[in-house]
């Protein structure tokens, strides 16, 4: 029989552990077209404008009918305008949420 390092044993169990920890993560956080910083809301007629802020350094415009918040960490999906200068959000996750 091959002796087994009580260490190696050790330090597999954590990378196991890790992993799965990540694959049964209930954020969702890499479901969604963009993440990042909310800021900038406006209140219009029919719904809310909004820039989001994103990792890359990039902001994009956007609309939803439902309200964020301020400086909230969110997950949005949805789809560009034809023109290219809007986002139309038909999902959205606010990550900070601890309920």
């Amino acid at each position: 029989m091959i002796p087994i390092n009580k260490y190696v044993t050790l330090g597999m169990a954590v990378v196991v552990l890790a992993g799965l920890f990540l694959v049964f993560s209930d954020e969702g956080i890499g479901e969604y077209d963009h993440t990042g910083i909310v800021h900038d809301i406006r209140s219009g007629s029919s719904g809310y404008t909004f820039y989001i802020d994103m990792s890359d350094g990039s902001s994009l415009k956007c609309f939803s009918r439902s309200e964020p918040s301020e400086l909230g960490y969110y997950g949005i999906s949805g789809d560009l305008s034809d023109d290219g200068s809007i986002f139309f959000v038909s999902d959205m996750v606010c990550f900070d949420d601890t309920s």
